[in-house]
């Protein structure tokens, strides 16, 4: 139990030391590049900006699962094909 408690203190006391050493480097906000433009760490984003950065994710999300549906039922009718095709040489009368 001890152990695991060093360990704790220790991984809380590297988060911090991270934590501080990013709060005195100017740096850029991570959400700079879903907006296109540098945003540094002391301006929030406006709501428009966050708004815009949800839309344009939901809209990528939603192409990729309509993309995935398209490719599944073309998946689906090449094997329909190929059991309809099978099936008719199967049941042919051999000449």
């Amino acid at each position: 139990m001890l152990r695991r408690e060093k360990q704790v203190r220790c991984e809380v006391e590297k988060k911090l030391a991270k934590k501080e050493a990013k709060e005195r480097q100017p740096q850029l906000s991570s959400a700079s590049h879903l907006v296109r433009a540098p945003t540094p760490t002391g301006v929030r984003l406006t709501e428009e900006a966050l708004v815009a950065v949800l839309n344009r994710e939901m809209e990528r999300r939603r192409q990729e699962e309509e993309q995935r549906a398209v490719e599944a039922r073309r998946i689906q009718q090449l094997e329909t094909e190929r059991l309809r095709r099978q099936s008719l040489d199967s049941t042919e009368p051999c000449l």
